[in-house]
């Protein structure tokens, strides 16, 4: 799962409601989300608006922020205890 499947329409751009993120779009989009990883206890992103980070983070997860775009890399960074978490990528 990753950006394309929760990513804005350019008319959602364009709306001023959806760039507070706190319209009903990206409610459902963040209840999507939440449903999606619902089994997992680690999420690692390259970057997520701080309702969803406030979203995950309420359900317990633990979440990194990563500039790493090869998921394998990161993931591998992670199960080595590498993986630098890069919080000021919650924008």
């Amino acid at each position: 799962m990753g950006h394309k499947q929760f990513h804005q329409t350019e008319r959602e751009r364009n709306n001023d409601d959806v760039r507070s993120h706190d319209s009903p779009a990206d409610h459902s989009k963040h209840v999507q989300m939440m449903v999606t990883i619902e089994d997992c206890d680690v999420v690692v992103y390259g970057g997520m608006g701080r309702g969803a980070f406030g979203s995950i983070v309420s359900l317990g997860k633990e979440v990194f922020m990563t500039n790493i775009s090869d998921i394998n890399d990161a993931f591998k960074g992670y199960l080595a205890g590498e993986l630098v978490n890069m919080s000021d990528l919650v924008h």
